[in-house]
């Protein structure tokens, strides 16, 4: 997650997503593998592998130096527009993997910008949940197995988004994002993302 300075607008119009979206195009040539996004007006949400040592840091600073170059020109301003390093949690088990897809995709609508994920143009949800095409993400393999067809994947996505959200589990990932702390399965109140545990006797 990359917030605006004091929470500023880092984006003001549709061409300042699309050109950040292009930025993102840049992944594969730092070894990212890039999952799921959602660009808010004052933050970014990011959901990504990376493929080898530091790939991460080096591809976030270096699209987050080169938006802000292209934002300042655009909009004749001066200094920084980051409030200060990106904050990242490693994700260790595919419940959390499922957990922050929905926890992205749901961002616009708890900002109460939208009714429905599907209804916001700026992230990977209708992607996952219809199929649209989107050159800038990689499909996780924890999605990818929800389904054995496109149209089954499509529907088990779907399947994440029924009912209200945790609050124990918001709270539990907004507090391992900010303090950068690794996310193990682990039991939450009243948690029911992802799939049923197997039984074991």
């Amino acid at each position: 997650m990359h917030r605006g300075n004091n929470r500023c607008e880092i984006f003001r119009g549709d061409a300042d997503y699309l050109f950040f979206r292009h930025c993102l195009l840049e992944r594969r040539r730092f070894g990212i593998a890039l999952h799921s996004y959602v660009l808010m007006s004052n933050h970014v949400h990011l959901l990504a592998t990376p493929l080898e040592p530091d790939a991460i840091s080096r591809f976030v600073q270096s699209i987050a130096r080169r938006y802000v170059g292209y934002f300042n020109s655009r909009y004749q301003r001066s200094g920084t527009l980051w409030e200060g390093r990106f904050h990242a949690a490693v994700i260790h088990s595919d419940h959390y993997l499922l957990a922050c897809h929905r926890y992205i995709d749901m961002n616009p609508v708890r900002a109460g910008m939208v009714h429905r994920p599907e209804d916001y143009a700026w992230s990977s949800h209708r992607h996952y949940l219809r199929g649209d095409t989107d050159s800038i993400v990689d499909p996780h393999a924890g999605v990818e197995g929800l389904g054995a067809d496109p149209l089954a994947r499509r529907l088990a996505y779907g399947h994440l988004f029924e009912g209200p959200e945790n609050p124990f589990e918001l709270m539990r990932l907004r507090e391992d994002v900010q303090a950068c702390r690794p996310m193990f399965d682990a039991p939450v109140r009243g948690a029911r993302m992802g799939r049923p545990a197997k039984s074991r006797l």
